[in-house]
């Protein structure tokens, strides 16, 4: 073409413009998410949160992506102008720069009819909401961020709906996982290697065991003292108690006491049933998850485990198990039951089969880190912690499904465990062992470790 034909083109384009494209609302706002979106590949280069920031700083921001809240705000703004940013962008004759994008209206108007391109091949929806900004553990396991910063007694964390619940050397806390805020907090000085337990819509802990057995009941939703229990033993309770108040599926308490187990209402405080152990004063006790077998632990020195069967009373297995050292804090799955041996400050732990007690082995040990390497049951797995690695475990057969090393902090070990679930999320205690920081970690386990899981063929986490 030459230089005249292409003055004459433009004059008659001018004389004789295109017609007004349509501008709509969503139009406009994918041109901002466009805008604002990252480049191929980005969004996994976030800076980590400061150290120095209230819980954390912000919530997972700097993700290099259009956040909701924006892309929220982004709309409202763009539907309460609608009808004068569709004009501007609509009109072919006039050069003023856009409100919007700082670019001509022309050029905003060839934008603005741009379709979101498809999803490129491996992407993936954006990940939930975290429970709340945390920090950042260095290495940690899991993609562990400490959510709560609060000093809490190894061994006590539980967890019901929403809330977690543990014990501070003075208190009994529940705490809000989605802001890392203690939403109530009672006095109370739970007894040394007992968890909260919680049944009838109340929160229990042991006040006294030795003399007699006594429990008080908090309420659940705001840890109101409500009522008490004292509880009947048959002869002389345990000398060294490891876990001696457990809930059943049925909604009932069962106590670790002297001679026998015994079940109890916690609505009325009424004693239901009282199973006798063969074999010695009880020192622990756990309950299947669904609730056909009772499991008791036994003495010291010579630990023993014996299985009752929860509708006749029955005993269905009894086998001496961990050799010439004392255990306790069972947990019961649908599998068997777990336990603890320690000698000095190794913690071992034992996975013993249901109806096959005397098949019990060593799953992980000696882990030291004290209450932090007590076995839990949450999720559909078992896990096991302490100051080398955190495990979740098959809990019908004990074979481990995923692991993690626990890292340390200029050579000295840090901690984690005592895992809990709420929300959906999974929750564990951890402690900074060099510079005692520490409180609730939130984890991101592998899918491995989720209930869905089929068993693992591979290690005995020994």
């Amino acid at each position: 073409m030459t230089i005249e034909e292409q003055r004459l083109s433009e004059l008659l384009h001018r004389l004789t413009p295109e017609p007004p494209r349509t501008v709509t609302v969503e139009s406009v706002a994918i041109r901002l998410a466009n805008k604002n979106a990252p480049a191929r590949g980005a969004g996994r280069g976030a800076a980590p949160m400061s150290r120095g920031e209230p819980n954390g700083g912000s919530r997972f921001s700097g993700r290099g992506r259009l956040t909701p809240l924006l892309a929220a705000a982004a709309v409202v703004v763009i539907a309460g102008a609608s009808a004068g940013v569709a004009v501007a962008l609509s009109s072919n004759t006039t050069k003023t720069p856009s409100a919007l994008s700082g670019v001509s209206s022309s050029a905003t108007s060839q934008a603005a009819t741009v379709s979101p391109s498809p999803a490129q091949p491996g992407s993936s929806q954006p990940s939930p909401e975290p429970v709340a900004s945390g920090q950042p553990v260095t290495n940690g396991t899991w993609d562990s961020s400490v959510v709560a910063s609060v000093t809490l007694t190894d061994g006590t964390l539980v967890s019901s709906g929403d809330s977690l619940y543990a014990f501070t050397p003075s208190n009994l806390l529940e705490i809000d996982p989605s802001t890392g805020q203690t939403t109530h907090e009672a006095p109370s000085d739970g007894f040394p290697g007992q968890a909260p337990v919680i049944a009838g819509n109340k929160v229990w802990e042991v006040t006294t065991y030795g003399g007699g057995i006594g429990l008080s009941g908090y309420s659940v939703q705001t840890l109101a003292a409500d009522g008490t229990i004292t509880v009947p033993a048959s002869g002389a309770l345990s000398g060294n108690p490891e876990g001696v108040l457990a809930a059943g599926p049925d909604g009932n308490l069962y106590m670790a006491a002297g001679t026998a187990v015994v079940e109890v209402n916690p609505s009325s405080g009424s004693v239901v049933r009282r199973f006798p152990v063969p074999g010695g004063t009880v020192n622990s006790v756990a309950v299947s998850p669904d609730g056909g077998q009772i499991y008791a632990g036994i003495g010291s020195g010579l630990f023993r485990i014996v299985e009752l069967d929860a509708s006749s009373g029955a005993t269905l297995a009894s086998a001496s198990v961990g050799g010439s050292q004392s255990g306790g804090d069972l947990v019961a799955s649908p599998g068997g039951v777990w336990f603890t041996t320690s000698g000095g400050t190794a913690e071992r732990i034992w996975f013993a089969p249901s109806g096959s007690l005397s098949s019990a082995r060593l799953v992980e040990g000696p882990a030291v880190g004290g209450d932090e390497a007590v076995p839990t049951y949450a999720d559909g797995a078992v896990w096991v912690g302490g100051t080398k690695k955190l495990e979740c475990l098959d809990p019908d057969t004990g074979q481990v499904r995923a692991s993690s090393l626990v890292p340390s902090d200029d050579q000295v070990p840090e901690g984690i465990g005592d895992v809990a679930t709420a929300g959906g999320h999974v929750f564990a205690l951890y402690e900074n062992n060099r510079t005692e920081f520490g409180g609730v970690a939130v984890l991101s386990p592998p899918a491995a470790c989720t209930s869905s899981a089929s068993s693992s063929s591979g290690g005995t986490g020994s």
